[in-house]
């Protein structure tokens, strides 16, 4: 989200290091190491990548990533860490109230995410076309999924009652693809809203 909001509409030849560091540290100021160095491995990547792609011609520039280093302290693993039975359920009871009053959108995104053991990004973008109701069954495509992407194959996700029950509950609008539509209709939920409405839960 901060990388659309500062970089999104430049060409790339107009971004500079220091605005790439402005990007880093908003991370790194937050207390968020894991975050800003995952964003420095994956911008780097994207842009390195960008040069050798012929159609871009960018052979004699100068990518800024060349004079960006890398922030201490954000070689961290991946955390080791899961909600124990007794969370889940606490998290679950909070869902249900829902003192914050998020969206029931939101909320049912949550608990499909507890459900089905699924990623963020592909249960907020999950459609109509894919779901099996009847059968009980979430036919996730190739391209919504982390390891589809290359394999080309997706997953068959099974829904218990439950899961059919908090789907079943969205408002279907007549030519709407996405089962959690986003603002204006035609487009997914933005998983990037997630935070802020499970900070304050």
């Amino acid at each position: 989200c901060d990388v659309r909001k500062l970089i999104g509409d430049m060409k790339l030849r107009d971004v500079t290091d220091e605005m790439i560091e402005e990007l880093i540290d908003t991370h790194v100021q937050r207390g968020k190491l894991r975050n800003a160095g995952k964003l420095f491995a994956y911008m780097r990547a994207a842009f390195a990548k960008s040069k050798k792609h012929k159609p871009f011609a960018l052979k004699r520039w100068n990518n800024p990533f060349n004079n960006v280093d890398k922030p201490e302290g954000t070689d961290s693993n991946a955390v080791d860490r899961a909600l124990n039975k007794r969370e889940i359920r606490q998290f679950w009871d909070l869902l249900g109230r829902n003192p914050t009053g998020m969206m029931d959108g939101t909320v049912a995104i949550m608990k499909l995410l507890i459900l089905t053991g699924q990623r963020v990004e592909q249960t907020s973008r999950m459609r109509w076309a894919d779901v099996d109701l009847t059968e009980g069954v979430w036919d996730v495509p190739a391209a919504e999924t982390k390891t589809g992407k290359k394999s080309k194959v997706g997953h068959v996700v099974p829904l218990t009652p439950l899961a059919i029950e908090i789907i079943e509950s969205m408002p279907l609008c007549f030519g709407e693809e996405f089962i959690f539509p986003g603002k204006g209709g035609g487009k997914p939920f933005s998983f990037c809203g997630l935070s802020n409405p499970l900070k304050k839960l």
